[in-house]
């Protein structure tokens, strides 16, 4: 929620709701009409290399994993004035085993176990 609240802002989906309803009787251009943009003789745009990382088939292919994805897919060209994430400090716990020596006595003559002497 705090990263939304202190994400840029941008109008364009009110603006566009707004204009919208301000204009009640404007209809979208037909298939038809469209179709003269949706040739395949405009140039394609080109797709950066790091587009291909572990999220897509391309990507796994390549064998792209998390160190690419952090160190090049996820790179930001408009990065917020927002304070960035700092992980918190991990604390080790150090787990106490309980180790028990079972001796020849405790488990029984034959190893099967038993109640302790």
């Amino acid at each position: 929620m705090i990263i939304c609240c202190r994400a840029k802002k941008c109008r364009a989906a009110d603006e566009a709701t707004i204009w919208l309803n301000e204009h009640p009787t404007y209809v979208p251009p037909m298939l038809e009409e469209t179709a003269a943009l949706n040739t395949d003789d405009l140039p394609q745009p080109a797709i950066p290399d790091r587009v291909y990382d572990k999220h897509t088939t391309e990507g796994r292919k390549r064998g792209r994993g998390m160190d690419h994805f952090k160190q090049e897919a996820s790179q930001l060209n408009n990065k917020s004035e927002v304070v960035p994430f700092t992980p918190p400090k991990v604390r080790t716990r150090v787990r106490r085993h309980a180790v028990r020596h079972f001796s020849a006595d405790f488990c029984g003559a034959d190893g099967a176990g038993g109640e302790p002497p």
